[in-house]
């Protein structure tokens, strides 16, 4: 299994025949690396494939949500019988049928996204969004090893002393190091025991950046779902050219609705006033909310100037 995009991946393989089926995972797949996952010949039936992005990226799987339904755990696993999960932490996620290719005797799987990069691309690609995300500068993510690539590698490796880059990118190093840096993107870490639901916004109008907040260049979008101690990307990519980004989340209970403390909303938020309404929304205009029929919410301000990304933690 070869992966063609820019995010590490751990990857699960299914097997359908006659009625049957059984899982295998977990097997990690760096960007532009392969990963054997079955030695000797490909059994018999219908080979299938769930590919998950992992957490610290903050993105949704790569696997169509309307796959075939099949069981894995939360750690390496085999199912034999995939359509009883059984044991702690076993579920059901989305599979996909898939057919290799052959490749030198090799039975071969890609895995690629929208980026659509070669493996030598997805390797530079992946290297760039990891020292973004730990903080040193390599954008764009674009699979072009420039010198603004180069300059940050070796600013990583001076500053991780024993860290080594002989044999390609140090992918360990650099997970571990994206999981403690400021990340890419607007990011939300719901580190409370309650499942929270965000809005953001962020201004469009004015000159592009010009926009007051409660004028008509500010658009709000909402509502994320953010589980308790789980991340949610508002924004997936680099926050390039965006300046001043908005906020809010607000704890619920198991109906839905806000709690409460100390007679207030369980709420992250801040004193800039902008639209919202109870279902789900994008709005452009933050004039004249009340009178509008819409919520008047207070939103914390981020500055976004020269960073990749932001990350808010509900606590």
């Amino acid at each position: 299994m070869c992966n063609r995009t820019s995010y590490v991946l751990d990857a699960a393989i299914g097997l359908e025949d006659q009625g049957a089926a059984a899982t295998q995972g977990w097997f990690r797949v760096d960007p532009g690396g392969c990963a054997t996952v079955i030695g000797g010949e490909v059994p018999a039936g219908d080979l299938l494939l769930h590919a998950r992005v992992l957490p610290l990226y903050a993105v949704p799987d790569l696997t169509p949500a309307n796959g075939t339904p099949m069981c894995v755990s939360d750690k390496s696993f085999i199912h034999s019988d995939a359509t009883q999960c059984r044991g702690a932490g076993a579920r059901k996620v989305p599979f996909v049928a898939v057919k290799p290719r052959q490749d030198g005797g090799r039975a071969v799987v890609d895995v690629a996204d929208s980026s659509d990069f070669d493996r030598a691309a997805a390797a530079v690609a992946g290297e760039q969004r990891l020292l973004t995300m730990a903080g040193y500068d390599a954008l764009p993510v674009d699979g072009v090893a420039g010198a603004g690539t180069k300059a940050a590698l070796a600013r990583f490796l001076a500053d991780h002393h024993g860290v080594a880059a002989d044999n390609g990118p140090p992918w360990d190093a650099l997970v571990a190091a994206a999981e403690q840096g400021p990340g890419i993107g607007l990011v939300w870490c719901n580190d409370s025991s309650h499942k929270v639901l965000a809005a953001w916004g962020e201004t469009t109008g004015g000159g592009k950046y010009g926009a007051k907040p409660g004028a008509k260049g500010v658009v709000t979008r909402g509502w994320y779902d953010v589980a308790p101690h789980t991340c949610a990307s508002a924004i997936p990519t680099p926050l390039e050219g965006r300046r001043t980004l908005y906020s809010y989340g607000v704890a619920v209970g198991p109906d839905g609705k806000p709690l409460r403390k100390a007679g207030k909303p369980l709420a992250w938020g801040g004193d800039t006033r902008l639209c919202t309404r109870s279902a789900m929304f994008e709005i452009a205009d933050q004039t004249n909310c009340a009178a509008r029929g819409l919520d008047v919410t207070g939103f914390a301000a981020l500055d976004a100037k020269g960073k990749a990304g932001v990350t808010v933690h509900f606590r």
